[in-house]
């Protein structure tokens, strides 16, 4: 996206790649896995990107907590979270946003 869109900034460029990856994954959960109808999409909306930010914040601390505190293998800690994300992140879904 850097090159088609001329990002000047490098993060600027993975703010918008992050977005767009989130809104397909919404709409993916809201439509396919969970079948939702609801028609209150602004509000899941909010809801599923207050829950990606504070998962991907949560993940961030415990990946920094095994490899850069504890020192041990960031490979295994990277899985374990990943495991500890998909976990969280289908629970909010199923419980919270497309209930």
């Amino acid at each position: 996206s850097i090159e088609i869109f001329n990002f000047k900034y490098v993060a600027l460029a993975n703010l918008f790649g992050a977005f767009f990856g989130i809104s397909c994954s919404f709409f993916g959960n809201k439509w396919f896995v969970f079948l939702n109808s609801n028609k209150k999409i602004s509000w899941q909306f909010s809801k599923f990107l207050v829950t990606y930010v504070l998962l991907g914040s949560l993940t961030s601390i415990l990946i920094f907590a095994w490899s850069d505190l504890l020192k041990m293998n960031y490979n295994y800690g990277f899985c374990l979270v990943t495991f500890l994300q998909f976990i969280l992140s289908y629970s909010m879904n199923r419980n919270w946003i497309f209930k």
